[in-house]
């Protein structure tokens, strides 16, 4: 095994064989069944199904290999508007990245990865 295993690639092949198998396994034991066996409503139904399931493959490949984007060097929040941005609870100032000298939008985090917010 390679000293350099990455675990983020296991997760992502075992999400990727866990959504095939629900996908595929209730369209074999539960749809084709409850549908009636061979007719142009189970195809009809299945199809719409395989669709929506490639669409959920598609959307989760996406996720998983783009880059979730960093906060551009330099950013301010708004300065009309109070609700626009979060606030520390103790100061009641927007949040503040000691590591990269730079204002946090919500829901940002510093990366210790990328060494960015």
């Amino acid at each position: 095994m390679d000293a350099e295993f990455d675990v983020g690639r296991l997760y992502v092949w075992t999400v990727s064989l866990l959504i095939g198998f629900i996908g595929y396994s209730s369209q074999i034991f539960v749809f084709w069944s409850y549908l009636g066996g061979f007719t142009l409503r189970t195809f009809a139904v299945l199809g719409i199904f395989n669709v929506l399931l490639h669409l959920l493959y598609y959307n989760y490949y996406l996720a998983a290999t783009r880059s979730p984007g960093h906060v551009p060097l330099g950013w301010e929040p708004p300065r009309a508007g109070a609700n626009v941005y979060e606030l520390k609870r103790d100061t009641l100032k927007p949040r503040y990245c000691r590591l990269c000298k730079g204002f946090k939008p919500p829901r940002t985090h510093h990366c210790s990865d990328c060494d960015r917010c």
